[in-house]
């Protein structure tokens, strides 16, 4: 019995076929532990990656929080240093009227 090979046309008796089989049959193995170093490393790279961008996550969360805080800090103080000013011009006008009081 003969196989008939596409690209170089000629017929393979049994014994090439059995050969060729055989030859499919085995394991690559140096090919998979090409790939599964391969593919152990882009693991680990991808892992360290997303490590990396849950960090810098949390940090910009972080921040943004703590930027939050001082937007409210800040919000406060200038309400108190306008509180402030409004009492001192209180206070300013109230001295002109007793100085007046006390001049007349």
């Amino acid at each position: 019995m003969g196989v008939v090979c596409s690209s170089q046309k000629e017929k393979l008796d049994d014994e090439q076929i059995e050969e060729l089989a055989s030859t499919l049959k085995q394991p690559l193995t140096s090919d998979r532990d090409l790939n599964s170093k391969s593919f152990e490393s882009s693991y680990e790279q991808a892992s360290m990656f997303n490590q990396k961008r849950k960090v810098f996550s949390f940090r910009v969360i972080a921040g943004a929080t703590h930027c939050k805080h001082l937007m409210k800090e800040l919000q406060r103080t200038t309400h108190e240093k306008q509180m402030l000013s409004e009492r001192l011009t209180e206070l300013h006008k109230n001295h002109k009227e007793l100085f007046k009081c006390n001049t007349r």
